[in-house]
């Protein structure tokens, strides 16, 4: 299952989010790359003398698989997209985890901005497309 957005029912990057294994969407029934986007997770890389992944700046793993050993093997995984700044990971596995809520904890712009996203969403299941 994928993510994806139809900037249909809300320019980006707001529009409306949604998981599905087909590019439709369950509001407008719009489908095509000219109303969805498909998402990529931005993964919590976590530095750690341990970790199964040699970085430029050391050893490190993505907090929500930390045995995996690559970021990314070929140009179709969607895996590569990964940080060190917790205020730009989209991956709802590693957001749960502790590594991301101790790092998102030292910067409140990021409770501020979940807060305000959550407001958006409210209004958005309220009414899609006007």
């Amino acid at each position: 299952m994928a993510r994806f957005r139809c900037i249909k029912c809300g320019e980006p990057p707001d529009g409306f989010l949604f998981e599905s294994d087909l590019p439709a969407c369950p509001r407008c029934y719009a489908s095509g790359p000219l109303h969805i986007v498909q998402l990529v997770d931005v993964h919590f890389v976590v530095m750690d003398a341990k970790g199964p992944i040699q970085g430029a700046q050391g050893r490190q793993y993505v907090a929500c698989q930390r045995k995996r050993e690559y970021l990314l093997l070929h140009t179709m995984d969607t895996f590569g997209a990964a940080t060190d700044d917790p205020s730009v990971v989209t991956c709802r596995s590693c957001r749960g985890t502790k590594e991301w809520q101790a790092a998102a904890s030292l910067d409140p712009s990021i409770a501020l901005r979940e807060a305000q996203q959550e407001r958006l969403r409210k209004i958005m299941a309220s009414d899609c497309c006007g």
